[in-house]
């Protein structure tokens, strides 16, 4: 009986060991603005001969040089005196899928919550 339940904690404490070793090991890892996924949009007049406009949108429809989406909605969002911290849960990159608390900063950058 004494043995059984010597390899019964040992299982317990293993499974225990690989849960944190799973959740805790994915590193989150920043995209560089270089490499996101970006097109040029080239509007030009009613005869397609004269080109209007050229300009870059990346994936998140920022445009590059001009604020986007998170950094207007943070100087939005934090725009009063006591407002509390913008956050969310997101997909965690874990072997379970465990969400991962995120917040937004008042620069419009994410970083854990």
């Amino acid at each position: 009986m004494n043995n059984r339940n010597n390899i019964l904690i040992l299982m317990f404490l293993t499974l225990i060991m690989a849960i944190l070793l799973f959740s805790y090991g994915a590193e989150g890892k920043e995209v560089d603005k270089e490499k996101l996924h970006c097109v040029i949009e080239v509007i030009y007049d009613e005869s397609l001969e004269n080109e209007v406009s050229r300009k870059m949108i990346c994936r998140d429809g920022e445009i590059p040089g001009q604020p986007g989406y998170w950094q207007l909605f943070a100087a939005f969002y934090y725009n009063g005196v006591s407002v509390p911290e913008y956050c969310r849960y997101v997909k965690g990159d874990n072997l379970f899928r465990i969400p991962n608390k995120i917040c937004l900063n008042e620069d419009g950058t994410w970083r854990d919550g």
